[in-house]
């Protein structure tokens, strides 16, 4: 009886080392695959970051074209304004040479 109780235990016991070892692969089967994962997340994390590098390098290149169209309609007021001055000196000046030209 001894000896059989034994051969039982020691069947139970492999058994036991049977799932344990089962269990383990299946553990490292999930881990190989969460690994596999995290490196597809990390490569498409660094496409993001690159991404986004290159929307602010485009964006900073907008910016700095806005600065550069304001700074031209800024420009163009200024010389409508100077335009609309010279026009106005031109009709003064005009009118003083014809008055001049039938006063003579």
């Amino acid at each position: 009886m001894l000896e059989s109780n034994q051969k039982g235990n020691a069947l139970n016991l492999e058994k036991r080392f049977q799932v344990l070892e089962e269990q383990v692969l299946k553990a490292v089967k999930i881990i190989s695959g969460l690994k596999n994962e995290n490196s597809e997340l990390k490569t498409g994390m660094d496409a993001l970051h690159s991404r986004i590098r290159e929307l602010e390098s485009n964006l900073e290149a907008a910016e700095g074209c806005a600065a550069e169209v304001e700074k031209w309609k800024q420009q163009a007021r200024e010389l409508d304004r100077i335009k609309q001055m010279v026009a106005g000196k031109i009709e003064n000046l005009l009118a003083q040479i014809e008055t001049l030209n039938l006063a003579g």
